[in-house]
C-alpha cells in the first residue's frame, strides 16, 4: 500500500507535544520545541520518554561520581576504576547513550521523532490506544536510542500511555522500567505476558489462547489484557538480548508468540517497497521489516477480523510508518 492509498488522508493536523519542562543546564528536554510553525501556543512536554532515559544516565553519573565535562580523567580511566564487570559495562553505556543525547541537544534535533527540526513528524503522529495490550516493554539496544531509521520512537509516540521504554545493559537500580519489566518477565504466573520473537517454541496468538481455553478454568487467564515485550535493534543484537534477558516458559518467562503464515508470507514478499520495512538493508529481505510493523501485523492477527476499529487502526499505524519513511528518506537521501 503506498500514501496514496492511506495517504495523508488518514492523517490529522495534531499539534506537536512540545511541553516545556523545569528548567535545567543539563536537560536535553529544554529543547522539546517543535518548529515554531506548527503551533503558536506550545503546550508543556513533560513526559517525552527520552526524559526517563536521560535521568537514568543522570543516576548512573551521579552514583559514580562522573561529571558530564570532566576533562581530569578519560573514559577509559573511570571505567577502568570500577571493578565489577556488570557495572563497568553499565557504566560503559551510560556513556554512549549520553554521547548521543549529546548528539540530539547539539543538533537541535526533536527528541521525540529524532529528527531535524525541518523534517520533524510529530504534528502527524497522534496517539492511539491498542485493544487487548495493557502495556508494550520496548527492549531496546543502547546503540539504537538517536537513529533516524529506528522504530521505537514511532512506537512510543503512537501508543505513549501503553509504552515502557527499557534500555538493555541498566540494571534496576538507575532504571525504574527494568525493574518492572524484570518482574514482569520472572513472574508470568498469570499468563500475561508475551514475548514477540520467532523463537522455535512460539506459537501464534490463536494458538496460545485456544490453548489457554482447553486448560481447567481455575487456570485460565484473569483479565482478557496481555502485556507485550518487543526487542528493538539489529537482528543479531536482539538475539543476544533475547538469549541475556528472556527466562525460559519454565522458568516462569513469558510465552514466546510469533506471527501468523499469513503474516510471515506478506513479509517474505521481495517487494521491499512495503512500508513496513525499515530503512537498513539486510540479506534476507522479510528481516528488513520494522518493530513498528511487527507490532501492526500482530495487531491484525490479535484483534477481530473485519473489524471497523482494527482496520482503521492499521491503516492509521502504516500512514505513520509511511511519514516517517519518507521523512528519513528527506534528511538522509535514499538507501545505499
Amino acid at each position: 500500500m503506498n500514501s496514496a492509498a492511506f495517504g495523508f488522508s488518514l492523517i490529522r493536523n495534531i499539534q506537536c507535544y512540545s511541553r516545556q519542562l523545569p528548567r535545567s543546564s543539563n536537560s536535553l528536554l529544554q529543547q522539546t520545541h517543535c518548529k515554531a510553525s506548527l503551533s503558536s501556543t506550545q503546550e508543556k512536554d513533560s513526559d517525552c520518554f527520552l526524559s526517563q532515559v536521560e535521568s537514568t544516565v543522570e543516576s548512573i553519573f551521579h552514583h559514580y561520581q562522573i561529571a558530564t565535562n570532566d576533562t581530569n580523567r578519560s573514559r577509559n580511566e573511570i571505567l577502568h576504576g570500577i571493578s565489577e564487570t556488570k557495572n563497568r559495562q553499565e557504566v560503559s553505556i551510560a556513556f554512549n547513550v549520553h554521547t548521543r543525547l549529546q548528539a540530539l541537544r547539539k543538533n537541535n534535533d526533536c527528541p521525540r521523532c529524532w529528527m531535524q527540526r525541518k523534517h520533524c513528524t510529530c504534528s502527524l503522529v497522534s496517539a492511539q490506544k491498542l485493544p487487548m495490550i495493557n502495556k508494550i516493554y520496548i527492549l531496546i539496544h543502547h546503540k539504537e536510542i538517536g537513529l533516524k531509521v529506528d522504530t521505537a520512537k514511532l512506537i512510543l509516540q503512537t501508543f505513549p500511555d501503553q509504552c515502557q521504554l527499557v534500555v538493555a545493559g541498566i540494571g534496576p537500580i538507575h532504571q525504574k522500567s527494568m525493574m518492572e519489566f524484570q518482574t514482569i518477565v520472572q513472574n508470568n504466573n498469570n499468563n500475561q505476558c508475551l514475548i514477540l520473537f520467532p523463537d522455535d517454541d512460539a506459537q501464534t496468538i490463536h494458538e496460545i489462547t485456544a490453548q489457554q481455553q482447553q486448560q481447567p478454568q481455575q487456570q485460565q487467564r484473569k483479565t482478557n489484557g496481555w502485556d507485550l515485550i518487543v526487542i528493538d535493534g539489529t537482528w543479531a543484537q536482539a538475539r543476544k538480548l533475547y538469549s541475556k534477558y528472556i527466562p525460559t516458559i519454565d522458568n516462569g518467562g513469558p510465552q514466546r508468540v510469533q506471527l501468523s503464515e499469513q503474516a510471515v508470507s506478506a513479509l517474505s514478499n521481495t517487494n521491499t517497497t512495503n512500508p513496513g520495512y525499515q530503512l537498513r538493508r539486510h540479506v534476507i529481505t522479510w528481516r528488513q521489516i520494522s518493530t513498528f510493523e511487527a507490532i501492526r501485523l500482530f495487531l491484525l492477527d490479535l484483534l477481530p477480523q473485519n473489524d471497523t476499529d482494527t482496520t482503521v487502526l492499521a491503516e492509521q499505524m502504516q500512514s505513520y510508518q509511511i511519514i516517517t519513511n519518507q521523512a528519513v528518506k528527506r534528511e538522509l537521501g535514499p538507501l545505499r
